[in-house]
This record gives C-alpha cells, sequence and structure tokens, in this order.
C-alpha cells in the first residue's frame, strides 16, 4: 500500500482477500501467481471512465489466455488468468478503468460483451491499445497477440480499428446464434472505408496489419 505497509497472508487461513482503494483516484496492480486466496478488488471513489477513476492494473502471472468478463454494474467484472490457479482470477468493482499485461507475445486476450445489447470498440488511441464495451471500464492491453472480442447474447455491433494496434496479430470477433451480429472494420480513419460483416456465430477472423 504505497510505501507504508506489506501484508503477509496465511495461506492455511485465507480463503478470500478484499481490497477497499477507500476514496480518491487509486491505482491497484495485482501480479504473480499461486495466490493463497481467491482476491476482490473494491475501487471507490469517482466514478468515470473518461481517465480518471480507480485503475486496476493485472499483470498476468502466467502465459496464455486473460478473459475479461462484465459483472452485474458496469463497474464491476472478473478477470480470468491464464493457468490452472483459480485463485489467480481477481474480481472487481467500482473500478473505471482496467490494464491488462500479457505474460508472452503469443498470449491471447478474450474481451467479452453481457447477455443483452452490446456496443464493443477495439482501437488504439493515444499510443495505447483500448478496448470499449458499452459503459464499461475501458481496457487498455499490452503484450498480447491475439485478441477475441465476444458480443455473447443479445444484438451485438462490434466496431474494429486494426491500424495502429502495438503487438496484435490477429482478431477474432465472434457473436452467437440467437442475436443480430454487425461487425465494423475500418482500416483508417475515414468512414467510407469501412466494411459492415453481418451474421451470427463466429462473425469476423482477420489479422491486424499497420
Amino acid at each position: 500500500m504505497n510505501a507504508l505497509k506489506v501484508i503477509e497472508l496465511t495461506s492455511a487461513n485465507t480463503e478470500s482477500l478484499i481490497v477497499s482503494a477507500g476514496t480518491g483516484n487509486d491505482t491497484i496492480t495485482v501480479s504473480g501467481t499461486g495466490c493463497p486466496a481467491f482476491l476482490t478488488v473494491q475501487g471507490g471513489g469517482q466514478s468515470s471512465s473518461s481517465g480518471s477513476g480507480d485503475r486496476l492494473v493485472f499483470l498476468a502471472g502466467a502465459a496464455g489466455t486473460t478473459t475479461v468478463s462484465p459483472g452485474a454494474s458496469a463497474d464491476a467484472g472478473l478477470i480470468t488468468a491464464p493457468g490452472a490457479h483459480r485463485a489467480d482470477d481477481v474480481a472487481f468493482f467500482e473500478i473505471e478503468n482496467l490494464t491488462v499485461n500479457g505474460n508472452a507475445l503469443s498470449d491471447t486476450l478474450t474481451a467479452q460483451g453481457t447477455h443483452a445489447n452490446d456496443t464493443i470498440a477495439l482501437q488504439n488511441l493515444g499510443g495505447s491499445n483500448l478496448i470499449w464495451i458499452n459503459d464499461r471500464a475501458v481496457i487498455t492491453f499490452v503484450g498480447y497477440a491475439n485478441v477475441n472480442l465476444q458480443g455473447r447474447f443479445g444484438d451485438d455491433k462490434i466496431n474494429v480499428h486494426p491500424v495502429g494496434l502495438i503487438g496484435v496479430t490477429a482478431i477474432n470477433a465472434a457473436g452467437v446464434a440467437d442475436g443480430a451480429q454487425t461487425v465494423v472494420i475500418r482500416p483508417d480513419a475515414i468512414e467510407s472505408d469501412e466494411q459492415d460483416v453481418t451474421g451470427s456465430v463466429a462473425l469476423s477472423m482477420f489479422k491486424a496489419s499497420n
């Protein structure tokens, strides 16, 4: 906690750990693997996804797939970590911004929508790879070659701007069969160049180019 205190957990006696950041705009960083307890991070403080508010930084402790799933509210969700240790997963609420860092160049990041209608966007903006899902915490990511955008249920629209994405070599946009899914691929900033792909399951898989 800043430079004030180191807290040690006795794994035999700790089943869950809740970190409450309190008021103010805080940054909570989670790293490592083999955590002795399931971790929940509570941000608190200002509620905004425009750059202020609380930020959760997740550093993957193993190579593989990291999944960000939505929670019951716009500021809540679950980060499922790579590997077999489910205690490495991180639940969060009252968080306005997420940063996820991969462990290996071949890692995959999966961002999931809700079971309702979603608007999802992927773009490099201001030098950062960003994913927006509705009004939820904006996801900044580094170190993932593969990105999966999953609309899940509902009628979803997925906007992809592949040009300029750092380190991304493949993007998979997928929906499910019960909703009308639309993927908009915009190769540059010119709106007339966009391509609409409409369908249902596994809508579009393509490579990102710079």
